[in-house]
C-alpha cells in the first residue's frame, strides 16, 4: 500500500524517520478520514493518523519475535516493484521502460491532453470487489480474476480511457484507470454512463455510451499524471496507465 503524508503529519514522519539507526521494516498506520489522490491513499495532518514504527508497539515486537524464529519467511519476499515517485518525461518513461533491468515502478509526469483516443470504449463493466473486467455468462455477470472467480457480481462502471499526450520530449497514450479517471474529469464514470442513457432511453444490451463531454473538454489541459509501468507495458511505445 502506498500513502500520501501532508504538512505536520509529514514532517513528525521524517522527523521520527532520521531517528532511526537503522531503515524501519514495520509500519503501522492508524487514521480516519482518508482521501484517495491517483489510486494513492492521503493521510490528513490530525492527532487521528498516528505512524508507528519496528518497535513503538507490542504487535510489531510481537512480529519480529516471529520472525526470527521463521527466517526462511523472510526470504520469500519478491521486492519485484519499485515505487519511486519521481518526476520524469515521458521520453524518459520510455528510456526506462527499454532497460533489460526494468521492473515495475510508479512516476510522476507532467503533460497536456491534446486528443482522446476514440475506437475503444472508454469504460467497462468491472467486479465490485477486485475491479477486474466481468463477462457476461448466461444469467449473470462473472469475474474473469481467477484469484478471485465471483459469479453473479454486482457489475460496477469504471474507467478505462485512452487519452494522447505530450511533452516538450515525446507524446504518449496514457490510460485512465478508476479512480484517475474520476480526478481528472470530476465524476464517477457510473453517473456519466447512468445520465446518458437516462436522458437517450434504452439503447440495448450491446450499446455503449459516447466518450462524455467531461473527458473530451479536458483537451488542451496541463496535468501531472501518477503513470504505472508494469511488465506488460514493455514494449517499444506501450500505453502507460494511470
Amino acid at each position: 500500500m502506498k500513502l500520501y503524508l501532508w504538512d505536520q503529519a509529514a514532517r513528525d514522519f521524517c522527523k521520527k524517520f532520521k531517528s532511526y539507526e537503522n531503515t524501519p521494516t514495520v509500519l503501522l498506520v492508524t487514521t480516519v478520514n482518508t482521501k484517495t489522490l491517483g489510486g494513492t491513499l492521503a493521510l490528513p495532518s490530525m492527532s487521528s493518523s498516528p505512524i508507528f514504527m519496528d518497535y513503538d508497539v507490542e504487535p510489531t515486537i510481537d512480529y519480529f519475535g516471529w520472525l526470527g524464529s521463521n527466517p526462511d519467511i523472510a526470504k520469500q519476499v519478491n521486492a519485484e516493484v519499485v515505487t519511486k515517485r519521481e518526476t520524469m518525461t515521458i521520453e524518459e518513461i520510455f528510456s526506462y521502460i527499454k532497460q533489460e533491468s526494468a521492473k515495475d515502478a510508479f512516476f510522476q509526469c507532467t503533460a497536456t491532453i491534446d486528443d482522446v483516443v476514440h475506437g475503444s470504449a472508454w469504460y467497462y463493466i468491472a467486479c465490485s470487489g477486485c475491479h477486474t473486467k466481468v463477462t457476461k455468462g448466461p444469467t449473470s455477470l462473472i469475474c474473469t480474476n481467477n484469484k478471485c472467480g465471483k459469479v453473479n457480481v454486482a457489475g460496477v462502471t469504471q474507467y478505462r480511457s485512452k487519452i494522447s499526450v505530450y511533452d516538450n520530449t515525446e507524446q504518449a497514450v496514457f490510460v485512465l484507470l478508476g479512480d484517475a479517471g474520476r480526478e481528472l474529469i470530476g465524476k464517477p464514470a457510473s453517473e456519466l454512463v447512468r445520465s446518458y442513457f437516462e436522458a437517450n432511453g434504452n439503447q440495448g444490451v450491446n450499446h455503449e455510451a459516447p466518450v462524455p463531454e467531461g473527458l473530451i473538454s479536458t483537451i488542451g489541459q496541463r496535468h501531472t499524471f501518477c503513470v504505472k509501468v508494469t511488465g506488460t507495458t514493455y514494449q517499444a511505445r506501450p500505453d502507460l496507465l494511470l
